[in-house]
């Protein structure tokens, strides 16, 4: 009925989950007016909006049926993405009048936004319910004249928002707040807790009466910090918008207004305005929210640069307070120690982990006794070591170092802000204790590998993951091991399985049918998550012999094996490692060519070197290696290379010789020596089948100087067993004798 008088639908039971959601961040009205058409409903651009019309006639006096009825009970969105929306999941009308029951029962849980202006959710009329786990970390471009927030919530009752982020908000344009969380006004029972709030261009939190009082609102235990980065986006606008908590306040509130509970708040620094308030107005939030536990002292600038992992190199890099733990130090690049008693602990220095980007630890130790280990946490609201904020790992005592991951979320503890860390290595006495390293990771892995038929796997992540970022790509998965069967090393087809408990990854191959599963090795790389984290193919290393996993599995071998590092199974004289610095085939006895790329304008020494995409860019990773017959080391055409040295050494045979040439195109490559130490080129020592081409040599003493070895040192038989050394189409340039200090060798 249209007339109001009435009651609206009772729709019920409604779930979304596992969606992806992607450019939903039109404007409304210009300007950013979202007051503009249409009228009879509020909506910003949104992933996700409940709305509609409800029948604005008014009856003679107070509410109609139509204005105070339920439109919605049982509603969640659980597991979803939401890329560059001005608002993730959304509710709101703009006739008729406020009533904070219209949604009942409402979940929000375990999803990620960014690009909102409007919040990762703006709600409206909820009445029960919560928003959990909930992550954004960078907002929009959009300019509202109303003001952009990461979340928001007005007329709203019996709610709580918990374990969220709410970070990188912006002001586009003219926008007012940028803040991280807005309450709005004319909430009740409404609390916060256990939230991050960081790094936004307005307040960590804005709290107003703009649809009237609120009642009951409680914010506790939360962490905010560098707030305020642009808190003055127009000139006109209140110096008291530079706060890290603003409350717009106005007459005496009711008694129960809210309560502001076990805060810490750490200040960034003077961006021009002025170093940010803990508060807008005081006075108002003493007397509506009646402070305590609030921590300010600290500013950002003193915990942003904590550590957050150790590998011990030198020292105890800041590890102590143990307990029933001898000899604690650091020695072979390890912490290390002996229990002395069944409740052996060491704990870290002071670091800064924010739980909603870095959900899991890497350990790497090793222990001779005991098969079970302890990781502690203190967090920012909670400074103390207790039981309850604890995860408890297997480990295998046989006095060899393991790679152990340890899922710190797994906790619901695990939230906030963790300040330290404590490791228990063994509930045992008279364990000899390693720790190689201790990190935080960022980036998503395998959790769990189910066999669902012979030619079929479900995997699942720690964590979310970008649904463009790898994760349906079959070439991103790589099995092996005796478990592997008679499968192709990649499946053919990657498919998304919606699940309860979050997305499921199904791997499906034609043909073939799978070995034991405990046999197994899967490698899942390059995929990525929301945040833009990934592992690179060659990054992972199960068994640290400094072969990535990928290309073991690809060439036959054990990525759990790192003794198999040392193995020449060609028997070309090449170890299984050397073979793949060397970027041959570590099955075909046969030495192949290895080739060395160098370009000044677009390499790095980081790379690889072995290709032209993998250039480095200066001669330094060329010293300490010997060249073997068949390579090649090329300098990029049309580069220069200023007042250095290329020391090469080794050589080749008859008929693989090693070559120095160009590639690419232009100009001959350049190398001038003036101000070297030694005022050479290019140094080759020991020079066999060796050739020299293609390149523009100048300004210096020396040109090529070829140094010659003795093979004998007491002056009889052959002396030197160079030959084959040929230099042709080079260019050299004012190669004279210039006021250099050279001594020989």
């Amino acid at each position: 009925n249209i007339d109001g008088t009435g009651e609206m639908f009772n729709n019920r039971d409604v779930h979304i989950t596992n969606c992806y959601f992607e450019n939903m961040n039109e404007m409304w009205g210009e300007n950013g007016d979202i007051l503009g058409l249409p009228i009879d409903e509020l909506s910003w651009g949104a992933g996700i909006w409940l709305g509609g019309t409800i029948p604005s006639v008014l009856p003679p006096a107070g509410y109609s049926p139509s204005e105070q009825s339920l439109l919605l009970d049982d509603f969640s969105v659980t597991h979803c993405g939401f890329q560059d929306v001005d608002t993730g999941l959304g509710t709101g009308f703009y006739y008729p009048r406020p009533y904070r029951s219209r949604f009942t029962n409402f979940r929000f849980e375990d999803s990620w936004v960014t690009g909102c202006v409007n919040g990762a959710f703006a709600l409206f009329s909820v009445d029960g319910g919560h928003a959990k786990r909930i992550d954004t970390w960078v907002g929009g471009t959009v300019e509202y004249n109303s003001g952009t927030t990461g979340g928001f919530v007005q007329d709203c009752k019996n709610f709580l928002i918990e374990d969220c982020q709410f970070g990188g908000n912006i002001r586009p344009g003219k926008s007012a707040d940028g803040v991280g969380f807005d309450i709005e006004g004319h909430c009740e029972n409404v609390s916060i807790r256990d939230c991050v709030i960081h790094d936004n261009d307005g307040a960590g939190l804005l709290v107003l009466n703009t649809g009237g009082w609120n009642e009951g609102l409680l914010v506790e235990r939360m962490t905010l910090w560098n707030n305020a980065r642009n808190p003055k986006a127009d000139p006109e606008m209140a110096v008291t918008d530079n706060a890290e908590l603003r409350y717009a306040g106005g007459a005496p509130n009711p008694s129960l207004y809210g309560r502001l509970s076990n805060v810490g708040i750490y200040r960034g620094s003077d961006i021009g305005v002025g170093t940010p308030n803990i508060y807008d107005v005081s006075g108002n939030w003493a007397r509506d929210f009646s402070p305590s536990g609030v921590r300010s002292g600290t500013p950002w600038s003193a915990v942003s640069g904590r550590p957050r992992s150790w590998t011990f190199e030198v020292s105890t890099e800041g590890w102590g307070g143990q307990n029933h733990w001898d000899g604690l130090g650091a020695s072979g690049g390890a912490l290390v120690g002996t229990s002395s008693d069944v409740d052996p602990f060491v704990v870290s220095p002071d670091t800064w982990v924010n739980t909603r980007e870095s959900q899991w630890l890497k350990i790497r130790m090793s222990s001779t006794k005991g098969q079970v280990a302890q990781i502690f946490f203190q967090t920012e609201v909670e400074p103390w070591f207790s039981a309850d904020k604890s995860v408890s790992f297997g480990v295998t005592d046989d006095g060899q170092y393991h790679d152990y991951v340890v899922d710190m979320a797994s906790v619901e503890t695990y939230s906030g802000v963790v300040t330290k860390w404590r490791i228990d290595p063994t509930i045992e006495a008279g364990s000899v204790m390693q720790i190689d390293e201790f990190s935080l990771e960022k980036t998503p892995y395998v959790t769990s590998v189910e066999v669902v038929t012979p030619t079929r796997l479900d995997v699942r992540f720690n964590q979310a993951v970008h649904i463009d970022g790898g994760v349906l790509d079959p070439s991103n998965y790589l099995i092996g091991g005796t478990g592997k069967g008679s499968l192709s090393s990649y499946p053919d087809f990657v498919s998304q399985i919606s699940t309860e408990t979050g997305p499921v990854y199904r791997l499906d191959w034609d043909s073939g049918e799978i070995g034991a599963l405990e046999d197994l090795v899967l490698i899942a790389t390059s995929i990525m998550d929301p945040r833009g984290n990934f592992v690179s193919a060659y990054e992972l290393d199960m068994d640290r012999d400094r072969i990535p996993d990928v290309w073991e599995l690809i060439n036959g071998l054990d990525p759990r094996d790192p003794l198999d590092a040392l193995d020449d199974a060609d028997e070309d004289g090449r170890s299984n490692f050397d073979e793949y610095d060397f970027g041959t085939d570590p099955n075909n006895g046969y030495i192949e060519e290895v080739n060395y790329y160098v370009s000044w304008s677009s390499g790095d020494d980081g790379n690889k070197g072995t290709s032209q995409s993998q250039a480095w860019k200066s001669f330094d990773n060329l010293v300490d290696l010997s060249l073997l017959p068949g390579t090649t080391v090329y300098l990029n055409r049309g580069d220069v290379w200023t007042n250095t040295m290329l020391a090469l050494k080794g050589g080749g045979t008859e008929d693989m010789p090693v070559r120095l040439s160009a590639y690419g195109a232009g100009a001959l490559p350049i190398i001038t020596g003036t101000d070297s130490d030694s005022g050479i080129c290019v140094l080759w020592q020991d020079p066999t089948y060796v050739s020299i081409d293609s390149l523009h040599l100048s300004d210096a003493r020396v040109g090529v100087y070829f140094s010659t070895v003795s093979q004998v040192l007491n002056g009889e038989g052959n002396l030197f067993s160079n030959q084959g050394v040929h230099v042709l189409d080079c260019v050299f340039e004012s190669i004279k004798d210039t006021p250099v200090s050279y001594v020989a060798d």
